[in-house]
């Protein structure tokens, strides 16, 4: 029974006509010799070649290294009082509220289940509006 089942599946494979496309590759990356056109990549590749520019003569300097302590000082005082605000805004029952950090005016509201910030220097003003998150169990209200 095994034998003629092969051999039928032998012969029904000689009858069927042989399928087959010619087969054809392009380079997508237009550093291959892809798309010429993908003028994203060129821009992209552009970007990364840039050189930072070095505005100081020698980065050791003693006034280098007060200036580079002060910056990382300032952007961790910075981040705590980011934290200190989002525990304020997502970790209390509070519905609105206002900070003042430096020229920097917050103020944030609590809309149904969505907290909407506005950030304003008396110049620019931003606003962001989020969902409203509980900080001690991670989800969301």
């Amino acid at each position: 029974m095994r034998g003629t089942t092969l051999a039928i599946v032998f012969a029904m494979s000689l009858t069927l006509p042989a399928m087959a496309s010619e087969l054809k590759f392009g380079f997508q990356n237009p550093g291959f010799g892809g798309n010429p056109l993908a003028s994203n990549y060129y821009l992209g590749m552009l970007e990364n070649q840039k050189l930072p520019k070095e505005d100081r003569d020698d980065p050791l300097s003693e006034d280098n290294l007060v200036k580079d302590f002060a910056d990382g000082l300032k952007s961790r005082i910075l981040s705590a009082v980011a934290s200190k605000i989002t525990q304020d805004i997502f970790g209390s029952d509070n519905t609105q509220g206002n900070f003042t950090i430096d020229n920097m005016l917050l103020n944030y509201q609590v809309v149904g289940d969505k907290v909407v910030i506005n950030l304003t220097d008396g110049i620019t003003s931003t606003t962001i509006t989020v969902p409203r998150f509980d900080v001690e169990n991670g989800t969301g209200s």
